[in-house]
């Protein structure tokens, strides 16, 4: 503005949300909240200038939203609290799904939430924001069926592990795939959108789940939204046959070119670790597993193999001074 520019030759063409990867320096420590807090103030005035800007940039353009500012929370929680809006009210009073391109590497816990949402390299990103029109192959489109519901002490870890432990052995790489079945609705949202996340590590585009009343319950307490606007919401939906009755498609299954199933009962309380999540062991078998790593120990800082039998009584003994 002050070189006599017009900011407006650069306005994006599109809803932007700018949200940056920022990690608060711990200066001062002692578990008080007002140390936090303190922290929080000497970040932003070390970086007095960069807020200054992304101020500037949110007043000089119409369609860009600051990015959350430190102390807000992990990008994750910052996409499915602040960010998430599962249906755009536009300036036209036309309302349409909401969607998302972006560099961001959890933006795929979004499609958890019913938002399609698709990593674009930067300079992809940067000319869709110009109005550009972005060349996007599409894939193929594989349905996940979950059925059936899980034990009594089987945890959520245990559910999206055994669920992206599957993925991997059947093979989606390159595809997109759409959960669907009775056993969505036994998922929280939590789960749903950490199933998504870890799309990258079994090769899918995307993993989606369609909006249903769970969702929207989800947003409804981030408290974003009025009642007369959930409400807007919900009937948009509804008449765009957009939200998902999981339970209903026991009955009716949704058409894809390919189907995968999983049964929810099959899952089993486990242990992960200790690199990954292919290293996943069932709390029965621990013991055992636990036995044969203690006698082959390679990898493990012992370089020769032991010879020891669970069932040797050890005594400890006082050494002598």
């Amino acid at each position: 503005d002050s070189q006599g520019g017009d900011p407006g030759l650069v306005e994006p063409a599109c809803l932007v949300d700018l949200l940056l990867e920022y990690s608060t320096r711990s200066e001062l420590s002692a578990g008080s909240d007002s140390l936090a807090k303190r922290n929080e103030e000497l970040e932003f005035r070390r970086n007095r200038e960069l807020f200054q800007f992304l101020k500037w940039a949110e007043r000089a353009f119409c369609n860009v939203t600051m990015a959350i500012p430190p102390g807000s929370g992990i990008p994750l929680m910052s996409h499915l609290e602040f960010l998430n809006r599962i249906v755009i009210n536009g300036d036209d009073h036309v309302m349409y799904p909401d969607s998302v391109l972006g560099s961001e590497p959890r933006l795929a816990a979004m499609n958890g939430m019913g938002i399609l949402a698709w990593g674009l390299r930067g300079i992809e990103i940067e000319s869709a924001l110009l109005g550009n029109p972005v060349t996007i192959a599409i894939p193929e489109v594989i349905g996940y069926k979950i059925s059936g519901d899980f034990g009594e002490f089987v945890t959520s870890t245990d559910v999206v592990l055994a669920i992206t432990k599957h993925l991997c052995s059947v093979g989606v790489g390159g595809a997109g795939v759409e959960f669907f079945g009775g056993g969505v609705a036994k998922l929280s949202v939590g789960d749903r959108t950490t199933i998504s996340n870890m799309a990258p590590e079994y090769g899918a585009l995307f993993a989606f789940f369609a909006v249903d009343q769970y969702q929207l319950d989800h947003v409804k307490k981030t408290g974003r939204f009025d009642d007369d606007e959930m409400r807007r919401m919900e009937s948009y939906l509804r008449g765009s046959h957009l939200l998902r009755k999981y339970q209903d498609e026991e009955r009716e299954e949704p058409v894809y070119s390919k189907v995968i199933e999983f049964d929810l009962s099959s899952v089993q309380t486990s242990l992960s670790g200790p690199m990954s999540f292919k290293h996943r062991v069932p709390l029965q078998k621990v013991s055992t597993q636990f036995e044969d790593v203690l006698k082959d120990c390679n990898g493990y800082g012992i370089s020769r193999p032991l010879s020891i039998s669970l069932s040797d009584e050890f005594q400890l003994q006082r050494s002598e001074e």
